[in-house]
């Protein structure tokens, strides 16, 4: 070829709008190329990288594309020589899937016209310029699809949660089941103490009415013994109430912590799969982008945090325990009621004794009375413990309840997802059970 050929002045003029055109792009790219961060080994850190190996391989090839252009309208000689740093390009074999999508076609076209001008065939310049112009319009428009999804990619992947949600999302309702075990314990401890006290003073007034009357200790030990029955029994309810209560909440935090494995594979599924299935090829960087702004996604993440308030009625034993403290109370009272009758019966005894003499003394009557009024209040301690297990079991029947119905609101959104996944990629459509079965397969 001779060194000091000239070109056509059409193909002058291509030339000249390509690389008007081509610069914009460069300066453009300058501006849009912020900072990524570096990889942190996840799919999401690999992507960051992806999208940034694409920029700088862009920003490589457009700049080495202008040299050509540049030096078009002046001699071929230094065209040629510009055109062998095309050739030299690593990004050429790059595999980044991005720019193999969007910007090797208009490197491959300018290396053909490299080719076309270092084997001096100027015949089909004019023809090849012009292929490299339309590859250059759809090279344009590809760009801005690929630059405004990788936007989308980016901004929407901030926005959904992170490992710590999850954690964040059990420490509380763990926390609030804590404190309110504490104060149903401290509220029933309170009622005992409250019991614990009258006996004390019935204890106190009944020994009174017995050592004012000509009763012998067979009668002391009579009261001691039923009163240190009562005793017992509060004693023991308070035990089983307790442990019925940290029964509940330690299955309630064990069913947490098995829904947030599950919640943090599903979460894993939603954010990691179809990138991870983008870096295999497996998908398009459209699709991955449609796919985070679909308003499903974020019914999901919605989804998933609203199974957790499941678990956020701490008031859910308000009632019953005010119950129970009432129960306890009455029994109390009625317990007390019938004391202070025996107590008045034992010191009226031996006063109105020659007058009674067809019917049974106080104290003969006395054991009896107290024998029922034990069985009574062996009844009504059952009464609160039944009452207070009665709840627990309601309170976990709701919780299931809800818990079936947030997941299959979450199945359903997950089923969507899939649907439109499938359809960006081209993929066949499964039937709607099959869907709805391999719903938590998010994208992959």
């Amino acid at each position: 070829m001779q060194a000091d050929a000239r070109i056509s002045p059409k193909v002058i003029a291509l030339q000249r709008g390509l690389y008007d055109e081509l610069q914009a792009l460069e300066r453009s790219a300058l501006i849009a190329n912020h900072g990524y961060a570096s990889s942190d080994g996840s799919a999401f850190g690999q992507l960051r990288m992806i999208f940034h190996e694409f920029d700088r391989q862009n920003q490589e090839s457009i700049t080495a594309i202008l040299r050509v252009l540049a030096l078009v309208d002046h001699t071929l000689e230094n065209t040629i020589k510009d055109c062998e740093k095309i050739f030299d390009l690593p990004s050429l074999e790059s595999e980044n899937i991005i720019f193999r999508d969007v910007t090797r076609p208009l490197l491959l076209r300018v290396a053909e016209l490299c080719r076309q001008i270092s084997s001096d065939e100027l015949s089909g310049l004019e023809a090849t310029m012009e292929a490299v112009e339309e590859e250059a319009n759809g090279y344009r428009e590809r760009l801005d699809a690929a630059r405004e999804d990788m936007r989308t990619v980016l901004e929407q992947l901030e926005k959904l949660p992170e490992a710590l949600w999850i954690v964040n999302k059990i420490e509380g309702p763990v926390h609030r089941m804590k404190l309110r075990n504490v104060e149903i314990e401290s509220s029933i401890m309170e009622a005992v103490q409250n019991i614990s006290h009258r006996q004390g003073l019935l204890r106190a007034s009944l020994l009174d009415a017995i050592a004012q009357s000509s009763h012998d200790s067979d009668d002391t030990d009579l009261i001691t013994s039923f009163l240190e029955g009562w005793e017992n029994e509060t004693s023991v309810l308070a035990e089983d109430l307790s442990e019925q209560l940290q029964m509940w909440n330690n299955q309630t935090e064990d069913t947490l912590h098995m829904i947030a494995t599950e919640v943090e594979a599903i979460l894993h599924n939603l954010i990691e799969s179809p990138v991870t299935a983008f870096l295999e090829g497996e998908n398009s960087l459209k699709c991955l982008a449609e796919y985070y702004t679909n308003v499903a996604v974020q019914a999901v993440v919605t989804g998933l945090e609203n199974i957790f308030l499941c678990f956020g009625g701490e008031d859910a034993l308000a009632k019953p325990l005010e119950t129970i403290v009432r129960l306890l109370a009455l029994v109390e009272n009625d317990v007390d009621s019938i004391c202070q009758d025996l107590q008045d019966c034992f010191r009226s005894d031996g006063t109105h004794q020659a007058a009674s003499t067809e019917m049974m003394s106080c104290f003969e009557a006395a054991e009896p009375i107290l024998d029922a009024t034990e069985d009574f209040i062996e009844a009504k301690m059952n009464e609160i413990f039944f009452h207070l297990e009665d709840a627990v079991f309601f309170e976990e029947l709701q919780t299931e309840a809800c818990l079936y119905y947030k997941a299959r609101e979450l199945m359903m959104s997950e089923a969507f997802i899939n649907l439109r996944y499938r359809r960006c990629n081209g993929a066949e459509e499964p039937s709607s059970q099959e869907s709805l079965g391999n719903s938590q397969y998010i994208p992959v």
